[in-house]
């Protein structure tokens, strides 16, 4: 719907999770990516583990599947509101005020329940 993707969730240790999660994807994509010498003993002993590796990987694939659904929500939203902007000048214009405000409330709780979900 609307082009969002359905995010791969990884299936991953809780350890290696909170790892991903405390370094970040720009550290997890340099590691997956080089072989530079990290100060920290969890990120350099991934190197000699395969399945840490992997399990980086399909941790950064959902991250991008989140990031890419986050931002086309937040397309989506943006073009709501400039059609809903256009839409109340024009009404606005020819005069038809009650019917701006009915349609203010229906469009209002439907994206702000767009936004709350993430």
């Amino acid at each position: 719907m609307f082009g969002f993707r359905s995010v791969r969730h990884a299936k991953i240790p809780k350890a290696h999770w909170d790892i991903f999660e405390r370094y970040g994807e720009s550290v997890m994509q340099l590691m997956i990516a080089s072989s530079h010498t990290p100060r920290a003993g969890e990120l350099s002993k991934m190197y000699a583990n395969e399945a840490m590796i992997e399990d980086a990987a399909r941790w950064l694939t959902e991250q991008a599947d989140r990031k890419a659904n986050h931002e086309r929500r937040m397309t989506f939203v943006a073009w709501l509101i400039l059609v809903f902007a256009v839409v109340g000048v024009i009404l606005v214009a020819i005069g038809e005020w009650p019917l701006l405000k009915g349609l203010f409330l229906c469009l209002s709780s439907w994206v702000s329940s767009l936004v709350q979900f993430r």
